[in-house]
């Protein structure tokens, strides 16, 4: 078997009304694949065909698609600016989730389409929660991604449970930095979690070499106690839950060490509505 054949990818910022989804990473390397297509190119073509996602929640299901088929080897990247109105590759479909929001976007003076709840046994996403997401959003200039609030099992624990819910950031990290909203949409019986990261635009105090635009990742970690750490090629993150149900958000950048730390407040918890 011939290896994979690989490409690099430099960073372009996305202009006013664009998004720009890569196979990976800003100077990491992507996949070609064995067969004439590259695992990128199959998700893709895959997740486009599936009724009634939109363009922000099409391609973050992309990049979990490929996260997945590369072992976590290669994650896709976006870069976008606000965008207005709503695209579908293919309309229609009933879809359990919030839709996502470029920053912005609430405050657009068109009315949002409709969106069912995210809904299951541990809890179902109102639209009053549904709208305070999305004017936190787009106050802290945060992207929304689309999310689904996986349903529970019977065995897992009320511990795990707990780690179920949307946190946002009270200030930006170390006081100065970005704002956050870290959305976990599933633990399960061994307390592997999954859902999303997602941070806001650099502020001046962003060091030049960090300051890429803000952006969701998928992220996927294990809770042990009263922690998840989720780990990434740039990044590793770690949720810390305390007795008030915050979250204290710790970031660590792999480059060069440097630490961020804030305190994430609950805007919903799954097993509390």
């Amino acid at each position: 078997m011939q290896p994979p054949h690989w490409a690099t990818f430099a960073r372009v910022d996305a202009p006013s009304g664009t998004l720009i989804s890569f196979a990976t990473q800003p100077g990491a390397v992507a996949q070609d694949g064995y067969d004439g297509n590259s695992p990128y190119a199959r998700a893709l073509a895959a997740t486009m065909l599936k009724p009634g996602l939109d363009l922000f929640g099409t391609f973050n299901e992309v990049g979990l698609t490929v996260m997945t088929a590369t072992k976590g080897d290669q994650q896709p990247w976006m870069s976008a600016s606000p965008i207005s109105g709503r695209f579908q590759f293919v309309p229609g479909g009933t879809q359990t989730t919030l839709a996502a929001l470029p920053p912005g976007a609430a405050s657009a003076p068109v009315a949002p389409a409709p969106v069912a709840p995210a809904m299951g046994t541990f809890g179902i996403l109102t639209g009053r929660h549904e709208q305070q997401l999305r004017d936190i959003a787009t106050k802290k200039s945060l992207i929304i991604p689309e999310f689904v609030i996986r349903p529970s099992v019977r065995n897992v624990s009320a511990a795990f449970r707990e780690f179920v819910g949307v946190w946002v950031s009270d200030q930006g990290f170390n006081r100065f930095g970005r704002e956050a909203m870290i959305i976990i949409t599933n633990v399960d019986a061994e307390g592997n979690a999954e859902g999303y990261f997602s941070f806001g635009p650099p502020t001046p105090r962003v060091p030049k070499h960090r300051r890429f635009p803000a952006n969701t990742v998928p992220i996927q970690g294990k809770v042990i106690g009263n922690r998840v750490k989720f780990k990434k090629p740039r990044f590793t993150l770690t949720a810390t839950l305390d007795a008030k149900r915050s979250i204290k958000l710790t970031t660590q950048t792999h480059s060069d060490g440097s630490i961020g730390v804030t305190t994430a407040s609950p805007v919903w918890l799954a097993d509390s509505n």
